[in-house]
C-alpha cells in the first residue's frame, strides 16, 4: 500500500506543480496606463503584480505595487515581484529592458499609433492571458461604437488646433490616434498633413490656418492663460470666440484605451457647446 501511494503521489504532485507553474506565468507588470485599463477591461486585473506610476484607472489599480514609470521599468522591483511578463505600449531607452530579458522575463511591446492598433493589442493580450472570449467581445464592442460614431453625425467643417504641449507648442498629424479622435468628433486638425507624427508647431503656422477652436489634450497648467499670452493670436477666431477646449481629461484623449469611444463622444459634445458651426447633413 505504501508503495502504491508513493508511485501515485509522485505523478499527481508533478501534475499539480505543472498547473501551478502555468498559473505562475500570469504574473504581469503593465508599464502603460492604456494597457492596464485594457487588462482590467478583459477581466485580468487579478493577474497584475505591478504597474507604472502613471497607471491610475480603474481605481482598483491603486492597490497594485508600482514597478516603474511610463515605459520605464524598475528591474529590481519587477524581479522581486516574481513577474514573468511585462506589457507596455511605450518603451523608453535604457538598460533596464535588457536586465528583464536576461532574467527570463518576457517583454511584450504593443503599438498605440492608430485606433486600429487597439484591435491587435486586445487580441494579443487576450491570447497571452488566456482571455480570448473577453478579448473577442471587447473588440466587437469597441469597433461597433467607433463605426456608429463614423456614421452618425453631427459633422463639422471647422479647423482646430490640437495641442499636446505648450512652450513649445506640440501637435500631431493624421498618423496618430489623437488625430483620429478629433476627426471622429467631427473636426479637422490643421496640422494633420505635416510629415512628422509629433512635432513643434510655430505660432506663425497657427496664424496662417486660423483655427476656430483649440483642443488641449494632456497639457498641464492653465492652458487658456498661456494661450492668451500669445499676443499674435488675439485676432484669431478661437480667441474671439473663447473656444479653447481643455476640460476633457487627458487620460481620455491621450490614451488608446477602452474609453476611446467615450473620448470621441465627449469631444463632440464640447465642440457643440463651444462652437456655433454649420452641421453637415452627410457623413464624411
Amino acid at each position: 500500500m505504501r508503495a502504491f501511494i508513493k508511485y501515485v503521489a509522485v505523478p499527481v504532485l508533478a501534475v499539480f506543480c505543472i498547473q501551478l507553474a502555468g498559473k505562475e506565468y500570469f504574473r504581469v507588470v503593465s508599464l502603460s496606463p492604456a494597457v492596464t485599463e485594457m487588462i482590467f477591461k478583459l477581466g485580468g486585473g487579478n493577474k497584475l503584480v505591478g504597474r507604472s506610476s502613471a497607471c491610475d484607472y480603474p481605481v482598483e489599480v491603486k492597490s497594485i505595487p508600482v514597478a516603474g514609470m511610463l515605459g520605464i521599468p524598475d528591474a529590481e522591483k519587477i524581479i522581486s515581484q516574481r513577474a514573468n511578463v511585462v506589457i507596455t505600449d511605450t518603451v523608453a531607452p535604457g538598460g533596464a529592458w535588457s536586465k528583464l530579458e536576461k532574467a527570463g522575463i518576457r517583454v511584450v511591446r504593443l503599438s498605440c499609433r492608430r485606433v486600429e492598433d487597439y484591435r491587435n493589442n486586445v487580441i494579443t493580450v487576450g491570447r497571452l492571458l488566456k482571455l480570448e472570449k473577453s478579448a473577442d467581445a471587447e473588440v466587437r464592442r469597441f469597433y461597433r461604437e467607433i463605426d456608429e460614431l463614423k456614421t452618425n453625425g453631427p459633422f463639422f467643417d471647422i479647423p482646430v488646433l490640437v495641442l499636446l504641449g505648450v512652450n513649445p507648442f506640440v501637435s500631431c498629424n493624421k498618423n496618430t490616434f489623437v488625430d483620429e479622435i478629433v476627426t471622429l468628433a467631427g473636426a479637422n486638425n490643421i496640422a494633420r498633413d505635416i510629415t512628422l507624427n509629433y512635432f513643434v508647431l510655430s505660432p506663425e503656422y497657427v496664424i496662417k490656418c486660423n483655427p476656430q477652436a483649440v483642443i488641449a489634450a494632456g497639457v498641464p497648467g492653465d492652458v487658456k492663460k498661456y494661450i492668451r499670452s500669445v499676443t499674435a493670436w488675439k485676432h484669431l477666431d478661437f480667441m474671439q470666440n473663447d473656444a479653447v477646449i481643455d476640460e476633457i481629461p487627458s487620460e481620455l484623449l491621450c490614451r488608446l484605451s477602452p474609453r476611446t469611444p467615450q473620448a470621441v463622444k465627449l469631444l463632440r459634445k464640447m465642440l457643440l457647446k463651444k462652437i456655433e458651426c454649420k452641421v453637415r447633413p452627410e457623413a464624411r
